[in-house]
């Protein structure tokens, strides 16, 4: 229909082989409403996955992969404030993402210490 033949030459040129993807994938009903989202929604979508949902989306396409193994995903406090409170095997994770898993975890402990702590000095009779 609209794949092949001097058209597809011509987006080539004229528009890149990104857009020349695109226009291809839409003639063959395949569409990427997920991947077209900008960053701050996604990140923002993704924080509500659970850690193997996170896993699993991670390994659909490069872009996801990048945006779940970023720093700005794993130091906002909504992106994983769930993933440091229960003990789970890591099966089919890749290094980096245990790596950022372990390291955030170790964050969420120390400070959750840290406020026990200085709730327990606040609330000392010896406290000035």
């Amino acid at each position: 229909m609209c794949v092949g033949g001097p058209v597809t030459g011509h987006i080539g040129r004229v528009f890149g082989p990104h857009t020349l993807d695109y226009v291809v994938n839409l003639c063959w009903h395949r569409y990427d409403y997920l991947v077209r989202l900008p960053d701050w929604l996604l990140l923002n979508i993704l924080s509500f996955l659970e850690w193997t949902e996170i896993k699993n989306i991670s390994q659909t396409c490069k872009r996801l992969q990048q945006l779940c193994c970023s720093e700005v995903f794993w130091e906002r406090g909504t992106a994983g404030a769930r993933y440091g409170q229960s003990e789970v095997t890591m099966e089919g994770v890749s290094r980096s993402l245990q790596r950022r898993l372990v390291v955030f975890h170790r964050r969420q402990v120390l400070s959750r210490l840290a406020q026990q702590q200085h709730s327990k000095r606040k609330n000392s009779i010896w406290h000035l």
